[in-house]
C-alpha cells in the first residue's frame, strides 16, 4: 500500500477535545520534532483571542491540551490561561512540555502551573542528560536530573520517552530509562514511537518482544502494557504510544488493514469533536 501522508499531528486516541497549539517557538530543536512537519500560525500568542475561543467551544469538549512548540516559554502567560480555565469552564487541561529553562528560573510560577492543571505530559528524551542535550539539540542551563527528583505533584505527570534510531532503540536502553523514571517517583511512563521520519522508527513490540494489536484498529496508544517479566520492580503504568500504518511506511499494512480502518470509521456509533487553536484564536474544527 502506498505511504500516506497527511498534515496532522494527532496520533493519541480523541476524545471530545481542544488543540491548542500556542506557539511554533520552541528552544530545542529535535530532528523527529512533529512539529517541524505541519503549518502553523507563526508570531507570539494572542492570548484574549484564545481565552475567547476557548469559552466559545468549551461546552463541546471535555479536555484541552495545551501543546507547541514549547508553551512554557511563556509561563507566565500561561498560568493567567489556565487559571482562567479553570474559572470559567469544566475542561481538563493537560500542557505538553519539555521543561524548559524557564520552569527552573521561575520554579514558583512552574509549581502553581502543576498545581492547576490535571496532566503534565513530559517529554524527557533520556535520563543521561548529555544524550537528551544530543536528541534537542540544545545543551541544557541547568541540572535536569536533580530538577526533575524534586517536582511535587508527580502523579500529574506522565513521562514519554521517544524510542527511536540511534539513541533510544535497544532493550537495555528502553529499561533503564523507564527504570530511572520510576525510581524518581514517576509513576506514568510512556513509551511513543516515531512516524515523520522512517529512518528512526523503531517497532516498541520488536523491543520489548511483545504482541501489540494492530496499530490503527485501536488507533495509536494501547495502555497498561504489562512489563513486569521485564523489569519486576516497575509497578507504574506503561503506556505504549505505536504508529499507525497510514503514518509510517516501515509498517506493511495490507488489504485487511484498510478493511478494518474503513469499517473502524463507517459504524462508528458516535463522533468525537476536536479543534484546534492556533496562536492567533483562530480555530479548525474537526468531527472525527
Amino acid at each position: 500500500m502506498k505511504f500516506l501522508q497527511y498534515n496532522s499531528n494527532v496520533c493519541d486516541r480523541i476524545y471530545n477535545e481542544l488543540m491548542l497549539q500556542l506557539t511554533k517557538a520552541c528552544p530545542n530543536s529535535c530532528s523527529f520534532c512533529i512539529d517541524k512537519f505541519n503549518n502553523g500560525v507563526y508570531g507570539p500568542p494572542d492570548f484574549e483571542s484564545i481565552k475567547a475561543r476557548i469559552l466559545e467551544y468549551s461546552t463541546q469538549a471535555d479536555n484541552i491540551t495545551i501543546s507547541g512548540g514549547e508553551p512554557l516559554i511563556y509561563i507566565f502567560e500561561v498560568l493567567d490561561l489556565v487559571k482562567f480555565i479553570k474559572k470559567y469552564t469544566n475542561l481538563k487541561i493537560t500542557i505538553n512540555t519539555s521543561i524548559p529553562y524557564e520552569c527552573y528560573l521561575y520554579q514558583a510560577t512552574y509549581n502553581e502551573i502543576v498545581e492547576t492543571v490535571d496532566c503534565i505530559l513530559f517529554s524527557a528524551q533520556h535520563y543521561n542528560q548529555e544524550i537528551a542535550d544530543k536528541i534537542r539539540k540544545s545543551k541544557s542551563k541547568f541540572n535536569r536530573n536533580i530538577f526533575y527528583e524534586f517536582l511535587p505533584h508527580k502523579d500529574k505527570y506522565i513521562v514519554s520517552l521517544n524510542i527511536h534510531k540511534p539513541y533510544l532503540c535497544t532493550l537495555y536502553d528502553t529499561l533503564q530509562n523507564i527504570k530511572f523514571f520510576y525510581n524518581l517517583g514517576f509513576n506514568n511512563i510512556k513509551l511513543a514511537e516515531l512516524s515523520e521520519r522512517p529512518e528512526m522508527h523503531v517497532a516498541i513490540s520488536e523491543i520489548l518482544g511483545i504482541k501489540l494489536p494492530q496499530p490503527f484498529a485501536v488507533q495509536c496508544s494501547n495502555k497498561n502494557v504489562d512489563i513486569s517479566h521485564l523489569l519486576p520492580e516497575f509497578k507504574g503504568n506503561l503506556t505504549i504510544k505505536t504508529v499507525c500504518f497510514i503514518k509510517s511506511k516501515n509498517l506493511k499494512a495490507n488489504f485487511w488493514d484498510l478493511f478494518k480502518t474503513a469499517t473502524r470509521n463507517l459504524f462508528r456509533h458516535k463522533k468525537y469533536f476536536f479543534g484546534i487553536i492556533q496562536p492567533d484564536g483562530n480555530i479548525y474544527p474537526y468531527w472525527i
